[in-house]
């Protein structure tokens, strides 16, 4: 487990990279593409937002559709709450928008195989 210092230069360092995202959720879209983010729909670590967060961070970074949490942790110390064009964007993204930033099924699949 991370040391409280560990964990508030996690949070700072992700609160940077969610201010570089834009301020519309369509900025956040484009900027995740140009980064070449990619994820699944409805997955709290494999969503691209998750997934580009978790790269920037170096840890691992969870999303819902109103909040976040850095190192795996689930305490509130260790969680941020979205800002509303994140949380419009989680709820596209999910929905289907956005399809050049969703990873191929087959893909998700092969790597969930991988992994157990």
């Amino acid at each position: 487990m991370a040391s409280d210092q560990e964990r508030d230069r996690r949070l700072k360092t992700a609160k940077k990279a969610i201010k570089e995202l834009g301020h519309t959720y369509k900025e956040v879209a484009a900027t995740l593409e140009r980064r070449h983010a990619r994820g699944v729909p409805s997955h709290i670590r494999d969503c691209p937002l998750a997934r580009y967060l978790s790269d920037v961070v170096g840890a691992p970074v969870w999303v819902t559709g109103s909040a976040l949490g850095v190192g795996g942790r689930t305490d509130i110390a260790s969680m941020l709450s979205l800002p509303f064009h994140l949380r419009q964007f989680v709820y596209l993204f999910d929905g289907g928008a956005f399809p050049q930033l969703k990873e191929c099924e087959f893909f998700h699949n092969s790597n969930e195989e991988i992994r157990q």
